[in-house]
């Protein structure tokens, strides 16, 4: 290294791959290793914290002395680089580490692994982590013990081939026998050996072997009082198409009429923006943590906490360069979720959050590793926070604030197919102030054109004239109930399901 390179240096300051020591010792080694479990980096030995070199003696024959100490002292062994350079007159010593292509090094029986300037020794899970990772494998393609390809669902396969070829990132035959794909894919090996991932993807019931992996969702108003929850089970697919709906039925947005062809929306929080942040927590948790990802709404913010902090060779600091390398703690579940468009890859998720918030008229939400997980939090948009006191339960909900005749709401409620009340009288210049909740999804109008053709039907009926699975039927029924569009009146035997007043 030359004097001027190492001017250089002493001007950056400790960094990831930098560090000062005013002399060698036990600590110097300790880095070495935390250095080689990460991205490899220099130790200035003969330097104090503020950059400036102390002019420390240098032993003789020091150079091939520290070489030797730090390669006994680490298992498996390591080889760095030590030269001794002047700096105006004063001497310091160069280590040179390299990142070790065998991963995690250990010193007297302890790991450690570089984050930011500090050094950190690894748990258990993160050396069980940082193995598998140099090696080429992830956590997630570990087998599943007594798993085999009868616990898999073919038709989420076909699902997952049908989704991937229209994202363009597969080009799946239809027909293709799906284990015969998932074979060809390297996915799976065995019927007797069923990665993790494969099993949380396309599992008839994953939760039988983790019944962690789940969604723990919440809608809360006054604090703690819970008004809708539910936990979201099933492949992780699922999972996330679930939690999307979950948040898109319980936030609000404004609808602004501005004359174009097409009304502008403005939600509460994004949906591309929540739909990649819980597709992360998804992809990115810790399966090895018996928690649940917890997804919060609150009147003012929402919150989505996922299991297991960053991976072990990331920082938060890593996560604010919008051109930080992508480190998928499941590297597995990480492909099938971006083969289907649900994440991208190269650490672009971040850029996209912020770039969808600043489009909604949001905050950008704020990310910090709190109690072993990882918590991202979201502000609601200022001009709706406070107009729907206690909120509204329907599908979408909002705000139109505009002059509309009688001609113009009316035409509004025939295209939405949904209802709008008054909430406030004439302002100025005859100014109306509405809430409306806009379209129903298919389902809904669905089975309320049903009921509105066959009143009084049950229950069964519904489920055979919709198609609607029980599960479904069940979620549109009280979506519509809890909108007032429909009641059930009678006894619980013989009474049946009719529109209210005729809508």
């Amino acid at each position: 290294m030359t004097e001027d390179m190492l001017a250089s240096k002493l001007e950056d300051g400790e960094t990831q791959r930098l560090e000062f020591k005013e002399s060698f010792g036990a600590e110097c080694i300790e880095t070495a290793c935390a250095f080689a479990n990460a991205n490899g980096g220099w130790i200035l030995v003969g330097v104090r914290n503020d950059g400036t070199p102390n002019g420390f003696q240098l032993p003789a024959e020091a150079v091939r002395d520290y070489e030797q100490k730090i390669s006994s002292a680490t298992e498996p062994r390591l080889s760095v680089e030590v030269e001794s350079v002047r700096w105006h007159g004063k001497e310091v010593v160069v280590i040179k580490v390299p990142e070790h292509p065998l991963k995690p090094l250990g010193v007297k029986g302890r790991c450690y692994i570089r984050r930011g300037s500090t050094n950190h020794q690894m748990t258990p899970s993160e050396i069980a982590e940082c193995h598998l990772k140099s090696t080429g494998g992830s956590m997630d393609s570990v087998p599943v013990p007594d798993a085999t390809s009868a616990d898999l669902d073919m038709d989420i396969v076909r699902h997952y081939m049908a989704l991937a070829n229209e994202a363009h990132r597969r080009d799946f035959n239809l027909s293709d026998d799906p284990w015969l794909v998932l074979k060809k894919l390297g996915f799976v090996h065995d019927i007797d050996s069923i990665p993790r991932a494969i099993l949380l993807a396309f599992g008839k019931d994953p939760q039988k072997f983790f019944s962690h992996a789940v969604v723990h969702a919440g809608l809360f108003r006054g604090g703690a009082n819970v008004i809708d929850g539910r936990v979201i089970g099933g492949s992780i697919i699922s999972q996330i198409d679930e939690s999307v709906a979950f948040v898109r039925k319980n936030t609000r947005v404004r609808f602004v009429i501005s004359g174009k062809a097409a009304r502008d929306e403005y939600w509460d929080y994004p949906a591309e923006a929540i739909r990649e942040t819980i597709a992360n927590a998804v992809c990115h948790r810790d399966y090895g943590i018996a928690d649940e990802i917890q997804l919060k709404i609150f009147e003012d913010r929402l919150r989505v906490w996922s299991p297991g902090a960053l991976p072990f060779d990331m920082t938060m600091s890593m996560l604010d360069d919008p051109y930080h390398e992508s480190h998928p703690r499941n590297k597995l579940i990480a492909q099938i979720l971006y083969d289907i468009k649900y994440i991208e890859k190269y650490g672009s998720g971040i850029g996209r959050i912020k770039k969808a918030c600043l489009e909604n008229g949001n905050d950008i939400p704020t990310w910090s590793e709190k109690a072993n997980g990882f918590l991202t939090v979201y502000i609601s948009r200022p001009d709706i926070e406070g107009y729907l006191s206690g909120g509204i339960s329907g599908e979408i909900s909002g705000e139109i604030t505009r002059q509309l005749n009688d001609e113009k709401l009316s035409r509004i409620v025939e295209n939405g197919g949904g209802r709008v009340a008054k909430i406030s009288g004439e302002g100025i210049d005859g100014e109306i102030k509405y809430i409306a909740q806009g379209e129903l999804t298919r389902s809904e109008n669905a089975v309320r054109r049903i009921i509105s053709e066959r009143p009084g039907c049950k229950r069964p009926e519904l489920i055979a004239v919709s198609e609607l699975s029980s599960r479904s039927l069940d979620r549109v029924l009280a979506t519509l109930v809890s909108l007032g569009i429909i009641a059930y009146r009678g006894a619980k035997k013989t009474g049946g399901y009719y529109l209210v007043d005729g809508k």
